[in-house]
C-alpha cells in the first residue's frame, strides 16, 4: 500500500452533481468507487489506484477506479477532501481543463 502525503482524508458530503454522475457509472465502478473512498479515509490506497495531480492544478487529484473511469478529488487544508467529478477518463479531464 502506498502512503501519499494527502492520506488519509475526511471527506466531504458530496454535492448532488458528484451523486449524480455516480448513479450512471456501471454497478463494478460504484462499487469501485465505494472502495476507493474506504481507502482514502484509511491510508490503505493501493499503488494500482494511481492517486496522481493533475497538471496545472496544485490541490487536484485523480484516482483510478478502474481501465476506464476515474475520480476528481480537491484536497483541502487540514486532510479533507471533496469529490469533484467522476466518469470516464477523457470526460473527468476534459471537466477539470474547463474548470480553470
Amino acid at each position: 500500500m502506498a502512503n501519499h502525503q494527502h492520506l488519509p482524508i475526511r471527506l466531504e458530503e458530496p454535492s448532488r452533481r458528484f451523486v449524480r454522475q455516480a448513479r450512471k457509472l456501471p454497478p463494478q465502478v460504484q462499487d469501485n468507487l465505494s472502495d476507493t473512498i474506504k481507502e482514502l479515509a484509511t491510508d490503505t490506497l493501493g499503488k494500482n489506484r494511481r492517486f496522481k495531480s493533475v497538471a496545472g492544478f496544485n490541490d487536484v487529484f485523480s484516482i483510478r477506479l478502474d481501465r476506464k473511469y476515474r475520480v476528481a478529488i480537491k484536497i483541502l487544508d487540514q486532510g479533507i477532501g471533496r469529490l469533484l467529478i467522476v466518469g470516464k477518463h477523457d470526460v473527468v479531464y476534459e471537466s477539470l481543463n474547463r474548470s480553470r
